[in-house]
């Protein structure tokens, strides 16, 4: 049936204007909604209403029901959202609406976890969409993520890890005042050699361990971690079989600041021929002896740097594992290093270049929130596939593991 929806409108308007002069634009939105309804079910069910003659047999109308708030210039409204008797009516106009909105709110909070804020992101939309939408009302849309946020907190984890890295960022968080606060990523490599972010949390690390824990891991061959003090003895109460690898890199960073700069190059020559990442036969036991002459030389001059050393055989656990994967071991700065080859900037890095965007969060949760969804969307587009390179060394993991 052909209906003349510009006539439906213009007449409803018309009589919204002749009858009530006073009348707010969101009831003129009110009554051309309405009347677009109408004129929908008119088509849908062949026959006008009140049109005794051209009834169809079998359905009709069924009065109405109420639609959910609808937002206008200056306030919400709800409209009469017509029925029909067997409930087939399915209108494409609010059908539309719903995909619009849809998309809108898609689009408020991808905005948002690119790093703008409510009052950047109020303006776009009201460009895009001649929409105006409050800062306050856009942190609402954003907090429907908050369900899909407990969804991977709460995804069930491997059995058994080859590895498992803990890094940290210190991310600019107000509450009377801002300040750096600590967030905690931990990325796994799983027996398929894909790699997985298992957490992402504002809890301290004594919780992250006893967390993954809980979640079902049993078996981790290799924790890979910062310079967490104590951070060991969680780690061997719940894995007692399993082997602790500091970051090196972290090492050299925090051991070239306690040096003068005239010094830094000779420190950093020596402290690499202590590594020997290129030779194939090097072992742990070199190492440490190398270790003792550095600190014995060195300290000499500065006497922090021999308290640098504390747990002295954990920074050299990658020698226990086969020379071609040693790379990837001996610093977490894999999670911001091992999507290099795909992603330009790293886990850790296009993070907190969103970060860097925001300045400082209102709080903890805001924060938490931005880290777990540039985490899934990294996880998602990133980490489908395994890391092939460490193929040749899968049946020795393996063996290491059970």
């Amino acid at each position: 049936m052909q209906v003349d929806y510009t006539a439906i409108l213009e007449k409803s308007v018309w009589d919204l204007l002749q009858y009530k002069k006073n009348g707010t634009i969101e009831e003129v939105l009110r009554i051309v909604m309405e009347a677009l309804l109408k004129a929908e079910q008119k088509g849908f069910l062949g026959y006008a209403e009140r049109d005794r003659k051209n009834k169809v047999e079998g359905n009709k109308r069924n009065g109405y029901r109420k639609s959910g708030l609808l937002k206008g210039i200056s306030n919400y409204f709800r409209i009469n959202v017509p029925r029909d008797r067997l409930g087939l009516f399915k209108p494409v106009f609010l059908e539309l609406m719903k995909q619009e909105n849809e998309k809108m709110n898609e689009l408020i909070f991808q905005l948002y976890v690119k790093g703008l804020t409510t009052k950047d992101i109020s303006q776009i939309i009201q460009q895009i969409y001649g929409k105006y939408i409050s800062p306050s009302n856009i942190s609402i849309i954003t907090n429907n993520f908050e369900e899909e946020m407990q969804g991977w907190l709460e995804k069930p984890l491997e059995e058994e890890y080859y590895a498992i890295y803990i890094d940290v960022l210190r991310i600019a968080v107000r509450r009377d005042n801002v300040a750096k606060e600590a967030f905690y990523i931990v990325l796994g490599l799983r027996k398929d050699l894909r790699r997985e972010i298992i957490e992402e949390t504002k809890e301290g690390w004594r919780e992250v361990i006893k967390e993954i824990k809980s979640r079902g891991v049993k078996e981790v061959l290799l924790f890979i971690i910062d310079e967490f003090k104590e951070i060991e003895w969680p780690i061997l109460e719940h894995f007692p079989n399993t082997k602790i690898q500091r970051c090196i890199t972290h090492k050299k960073r925090n051991l070239i600041t306690k040096v003068r700069l005239k010094d830094r190059k000779a420190i950093l020559e020596e402290f690499n021929y202590i590594l020997d990442m290129d030779n194939p036969y090097h072992n742990q036991k070199e190492a440490l002896k190398r270790l003792e002459q550095f600190i014995t030389k060195w300290s000499k001059i500065y006497p922090s740097i021999g308290r640098m050393f504390i747990r002295k055989q954990e920074y050299f656990t990658y020698l226990q594992f086969p020379f071609g994967m040693r790379r990837m071991i001996y610093t977490n700065n894999w999670i911001e290093t091992c999507l290099r080859a795909t992603h330009r900037q790293g886990l850790n890095n296009n993070i907190k270049r969103t970060i860097k965007i925001r300045n400082s969060f209102p709080n903890p949760k805001s924060a938490l929130k931005l880290v777990m969804f540039k985490c899934m969307e990294i996880e998602t587009h990133y980490m489908k596939y395994p890391i092939t390179s460490l193929l040749p060394f899968k049946d020795k993991l393996d063996a290491m593991l059970n």
